[in-house]
């Protein structure tokens, strides 16, 4: 069975990034359903170390934080454009969207790089769902 793509938004996304999930699910031994689940939800808890690996694992094989576990802004509009924003969006909802994550989320640096993934994941979808441009099924 094919991995639902992170975030679990059901978009298409460039097969290398799904393949950065898959290796990471199967690397961290980690169930595909609860991943599916974690990743709607703005509420993780961001102490919860086998979801924070896999959010580590993914940010950095995607390019989003860097070996500093800082992140990088223009990696992450690539996520947002890949997996969250559909063509028909705004424009200027999307710029509204990055520039809360860019002042909300991007800041964050916790002293393990798993806690800091966790809070950026969990940051960056609350800021999502608040914007309510997700269907109602997936938000």
């Amino acid at each position: 069975m094919k991995l639902l793509i992170f975030l679990a938004v059901g978009l298409t996304v460039c097969q290398a990034a799904e393949k950065i999930e898959e290796n990471c699910v199967k690397d961290l031994k980690l169930d595909e359903e609860e991943v599916v689940k974690i990743s709607r939800e703005s509420n993780t808890p961001d102490d919860n170390e086998m979801y924070g690996k896999y959010y580590l694992c993914v940010f950095k094989g995607r390019g989003i934080m860097n070996e500093k576990d800082a992140f990088i802004k223009k990696d992450i509009e690539v996520l947002l454009n890949e997996v969250f924003f559909y063509p028909t969006l705004a424009e200027e909802a999307k710029q509204n969207i990055t520039k809360k994550i860019d002042q909300l989320c991007v800041p964050i640096h916790e002293t393990k790089s798993e806690r800091t993934a966790m809070k950026f994941k969990n940051c960056m979808i609350g800021i999502i769902k608040e914007s309510k441009i997700l269907p109602a099924n997936i938000a």
